[in-house]
């Protein structure tokens, strides 16, 4: 996962292997843990700057199989 950061602006982005049209991603940021969904291979959130941020994020396939585990990246 990659993650940049432009003023307040916080983009992370990801890429995985085996990708399906129909593949989900579900995500967090901190420890927030209700998580929310997107089919972007990136989100972007705002924080004031120098304020870390964190993101957790998943691929969740349309059968209900996941196929990892919730991946973690925080800005430095």
């Amino acid at each position: 996962m990659d993650v940049a950061r432009n003023g307040q602006v916080v983009r992370f982005s990801w890429r995985y292997t085996n990708g399906l049209a129909s593949d989900e991603f579900w995500y967090y940021f901190g420890d927030e843990k209700t998580y929310r969904v997107t089919k972007e291979t990136f989100v972007q959130t705002k924080a004031s700057p120098g304020a870390q941020v964190c993101l957790s994020v998943k691929v969740h396939r349309a059968s209900g199989d996941d196929a990892s585990d919730y991946t973690r990246k925080c800005t430095s």
